[in-house]
């Protein structure tokens, strides 16, 4: 939808009356209105000023993708949209407002344009200026892209299935599906490292009082051990409610030697997860993507600057600004979500295949079911912790939420989840620069559903008999997986392998649910984080670091 308007040269007042009407007629923020409103009054006498005799100025307001923005254009000579020259006069001096002479409305233009140029964008092609101005970005653009990305995959995966030969549709799926996923995940591999370090040390190194950083702290390991208990509950009941895992499942099974060589490589035992927090030296851990290892660097690292007081001041400086590089660099990434999903999806459903999702369909439901039964228990306590609409809060985290699902990674969800906390729910970064980083590491809920299900699934399937003993067991050591989960591929399928081994179920039950694992991970992510978040904005409310306008602003 677009409205357009043209107007002559120099009645920058009838172009004033077309906006207001416009704008006012869009259903947006009352700020938002203004600060538009203001944007294009000062763009306005500029593209006036440089636009040829006789032209006409054209201006147009249009809303696509949830997006809406003004355009304005007109015939004539480039100009500098943003006063360049002034801001160069004023590098050596102090901006004096009451010293201003003959050129104060235009320097003071200058300021305001400057100060909104994130928001404008200004070409000059073929003698016409072009102008335009974002209004207002829709947080459901990227939610929207995400999702037409995901179900044409897999209906494109489907197609390819049914009409190309096997052949074919292998070449497709490991020469440009897995190549497009494999790349965008090293993509993000490159600053999760460098988010998690800057981020949490930034944020411990801004703390004056370091009791204050002890008591977030403690708040926030009892709020993520409160709720992987609580998930750990729920996995169990479900179990019990559904009592899947069909004998006849066993014809099903294959090989798994793989698994069982991964799993052999990986310790589940208490104290050698405490021993391998400390790292041996400052980089390996970086080289490793080692999470619990980067996290007690930064933790060490902040605690150091904060520390030294004054002298430290430069170096916190320098963190904050290269933690603002890499988020934007993760932004920049973030572009591709729907193309990345896109590929994931379609090679998804080529992998799999028909036959076995049938095979394993009643576990893999009631495994997603379980994982989702977890979203009522974060509600309530949101509810109960924070005392504000819960539903609201879901809302406005649902639409990361949603890209989250689609990349499947916890630890690569970090920085999504670090801008919803700021942008949507109003928390203080002091808070999530420490807490989200921290959650994505041992804060593991939806795995831990998922690792007690389908343990105990397996046991049906091999009449394994679910013991007391037994049942302790994996809850103990699905909890200690939570904390120090592998961090290499597919770490989710080698944490159940080395749990099912652990308690006497056959390894080889592991490739029941092989092919589908991919689509219960994606569920398991999208509930890590939002356990994340909610963690987050618990212990944030705690400490009064929420802006509570930010958050119950619809």
């Amino acid at each position: 939808m677009r409205e357009v308007f043209l107007a002559k040269k120099g009645d920058i007042e009838g172009c004033l009356d077309f906006l207001h009407e416009m704008v006012d007629s869009k259903k947006i923020d009352k700020r938002e209105k203004t600060r538009a409103l203001l944007m294009a009054e000062e763009v306005l006498v500029r593209l006036d000023q440089a636009s040829d005799e006789g032209s006409r100025i054209r201006i147009s307001i249009s809303k696509r993708h949830g997006n809406l923005k003004i355009s304005l254009s007109s015939k004539g000579h480039a100009f500098d949209l943003y006063g360049g020259e002034f801001f160069e006069d004023m590098t050596s001096a102090h901006l004096d407002i009451e010293g201003m002479s003959g050129s104060t409305e235009e320097e003071i233009r200058a300021i305001l344009l400057r100060s909104f140029q994130n928001k404008i964008k200004y070409t000059h092609k073929a003698h016409e200026n072009r102008v335009q101005i974002t209004i207002s970005k829709s947080r459901y653009r990227m939610l929207c892209l995400t999702m037409t990305g995901m179900v044409l995959g897999i209906l494109t995966g489907v197609l390819i299935h049914a009409f190309l030969p096997e052949a074919t549709a292998d070449w497709i799926n490991d020469n440009i599906l897995t190549t497009v996923t494999t790349m965008f995940m090293n993509s993000l591999k490159i600053i999760i490292a460098p988010v998690v370090f800057l981020s949490i040390a930034t944020s411990v190194s801004g703390f004056g009082n370091m009791s204050e950083l002890g008591r977030i702290g403690a708040k926030t390991m009892s709020f993520y051990f409160l709720t992987s208990v609580l998930a750990l509950g729920v996995g169990t009941g479900m179990y019990f409610i559904f009592q899947t895992g069909d004998p006849a499942l066993v014809s099903q099974v294959g090989d798994a030697t793989q698994l069982a060589e991964a799993a052999n490589g990986t310790s589940t035992s208490l104290l050698s997860t405490f021993i391998n927090i400390v790292p041996s030296n400052f980089v390996k851990p970086f080289f490793e993507s080692d999470m619990l290892q980067i996290i007690f660097l930064a933790i060490v690292f902040g605690l150091a600057v904060s520390l030294i007081g004054e002298k430290g001041k430069a170096t916190r400086n320098i963190l904050e600004s290269l933690n603002e590089v890499f988020m934007k660099i993760t932004m920049i990434f973030m572009v591709i979500i729907p193309l990345a999903t896109f590929c994931s999806m379609c090679s998804m459903v080529l992998s799999v295949g028909a036959k076995a999702m049938v095979s394993v369909l009643t576990i893999a439901g009631a495994a997603t079911l379980s994982v989702l039964v977890m979203i009522p228990v974060y509600l309530l306590l949101l509810a109960l912790f924070v005392r504000v609409n819960p539903f609201r809060v879901f809302k406005k985290y649902l639409p990361t939420m949603l890209q989250v699902f689609s990349m499947s990674s916890s630890n690569a969800s970090i920085p999504l989840n670090m801008r919803t906390c700021r942008e949507e729910l109003g928390i203080h970064p002091r808070v999530y620069s420490l807490t989200i980083p921290l959650g994505a590491t041992i804060n593991m809920d939806g795995s831990c559903i998922l690792l007690v299900f389908l343990s105990l699934s397996f046991c049906s399937v091999f009449g394994v008999p679910i013991t007391l003993g037994r049942l302790m067991m994996i809850l103990v050591i699905t909890l200690l997986l939570s904390i120090g989960t592998p961090g290499i591929p597919n770490a989710g399928l080698i944490s159940l392998a080395l749990l099912v081994e652990q308690v006497s179920i056959p390894l080889a039950s592991v490739t029941l649910v092989m092919g589908i694992y991919p689509v219960l991970s994606m569920f398991s992510t999208a509930n890590n984080c939002l356990g994340d978040v909610v963690g987050t904005l618990c212990v944030a409310r705690s400490e009064g670091l929420v802006d509570m306008d930010v958050l119950k602003k619809k």
